[in-house]
């Protein structure tokens, strides 16, 4: 909602469905965002610190490559990262949903943040959903889903 003008947002230019789902007709989603009400409040701050944690992991990417820094260094924005990561897993399914939509459409540091979410949920059903269309040429996003699961994945999905 345009909070100045008291007007619905427009709605976004590009949906979230893939252009084989677009042909074939599939019903379209409701798209969760932000609005005056207590959940499009909390959505808010969903989108929020998906756009925070993206930002940092692009932030620590960066400095990885920073060679006049030390891995201590890096503390800060893993704990930054963190704290967001946090935040979206106690925001429970509401949270998650807000993730699994914004990772159709998100960066690599959004498809980062969700892949972990997925992962502390345990959800290996949506787990399964987000990696599916993963372009194995997007050397950007496959790193990103790396390191999400090699932080992430659960024991009891290992072997």
């Amino acid at each position: 909602m345009n909070l100045m003008a008291n007007q619905p947002l427009a709605a976004p230019a590009a949906t979230a469905r893939s252009p084989a789902r677009a042909a074939a007709g599939a019903t379209k989603r409701t798209r969760l965002a932000a609005d005056l009400s207590p959940r499009g409040f909390a959505i808010g701050l969903y989108l929020e610190h998906l756009e925070e944690a993206s930002f940092l992991y692009e932030q620590r990417l960066a400095l990885l490559d920073d060679r006049e820094l030390g891995w201590a260094d890096l503390a800060d924005f893993e704990d930054r990262l963190e704290a967001h990561l946090d935040a979206l897993v106690l925001g429970g399914e509401l949270a998650l949903a807000v993730c699994r939509q914004q990772a159709l459409q998100s960066d690599v540091g959004e498809y980062h943040a969700t892949i972990s979410v997925i992962c502390r949920h345990r959800r290996l059903d949506l787990l399964r959903v987000a990696l599916e269309p993963l372009d194995p040429a997007d050397d950007e996003r496959i790193r990103a889903a790396c390191e999400a699961l090699a932080r992430e994945l659960p024991s009891e999905w290992v072997g």
